[in-house]
Formats: C-alpha cells, sequence, structure tokens
C-alpha cells in the first residue's frame, strides 16, 4: 500500500509542481503587463520644474460669468477640465474631469480653447503638458 502512494504520489505531485510554476510566472507577467499599462497611463502627467500657467485666466472667467439659467435655478459647484498645452503655451485639446451641472460644464467648455499658457518647463526646456483648471461657481454672501 506504501508503494502505491509513493507511486501515486510522485505521478501527482510532478505535473502539481510543474502547474504551480506555470501558474506562478504566467501571473507574474500579467502583473508586469498591468504596471506598465499603468506607467503608459501616468505618462500624461510629466514631472516638470514650472507648471503651465494660464497668463489670461482672469479675462476668461469674466467671459464665462455666471451662467443665468444656473443663478436662477441656485445651482452652484465646480467644473475641473484637463487641458493639453503645447511646447508654445497654446491650447491643444481638453477633457472635463468633473462638473457637478451640465449647465455650468456647458458656460465653461467653449472658453476652453481661448486659453493662454506659459508653457510647462522640464529641465530648461518647454513641454507639451496636461494641467488641471478649477473653474468654481459659488454666490457671494
Amino acid at each position: 500500500m506504501r508503494t502505491m502512494l509513493k507511486t501515486w504520489t510522485g505521478k501527482l505531485l510532478l505535473p502539481l509542481m510543474l502547474a504551480s510554476f506555470v501558474c506562478f510566472f504566467g501571473c507574474e507577467q500579467d502583473l508586469k503587463a498591468q504596471k506598465l499599462d499603468q506607467k503608459a497611463v501616468d505618462k500624461e502627467f510629466v514631472e516638470m520644474d514650472e507648471l503651465p500657467a494660464p497668463t489670461n485666466l482672469s479675462q476668461i472667467y469674466h467671459e464665462i460669468g455666471y451662467p443665468k439659467a444656473a443663478r436662477e435655478q441656485n445651482i452652484q459647484g465646480v467644473v475641473i477640465a484637463k487641458i493639453l498645452v503645447d511646447e508654445n503655451g497654446g491650447y491643444v485639446e481638453h477633457e472635463i474631469i468633473k462638473s457637478e451641472h451640465k449647465i455650468l460644464q456647458e458656460a465653461v467648455e467653449p472658453h476652453l480653447s481661448k486659453l493662454i499658457f506659459n508653457p510647462g518647463i522640464k529641465e530648461g526646456e518647454a513641454v507639451k503638458a496636461w494641467v488641471q483648471l478649477p473653474v468654481r461657481f459659488a454666490f457671494k454672501e
């Protein structure tokens, strides 16, 4: 019986060990692939010495104003836009990250392309970079 148990265990143990080995390294490869994908996403925000800074922000805020429909409905909130700025400080594209109300977002979006920036600087060179811009709507008390 012991001989039979040793033989059965020996025959079963080797395939189990091989399966574990393959699974371990297969899973490790999946984790590495996920880490690489995450690094690609993180490249959107580049570390730099100086972030892009809008030069005409007060003008844009003035143009946006407080939407009449939002005021009438007592809507307050924030719209946060992620804006891609090129090496010359020009607007390239944007994405709305957060918007607390559609009326507020619709008031902000048409003005984002009018923004002018000092470009982001990394190691003394102007670089294309993403920057976040919050636009807050609140009633004065």
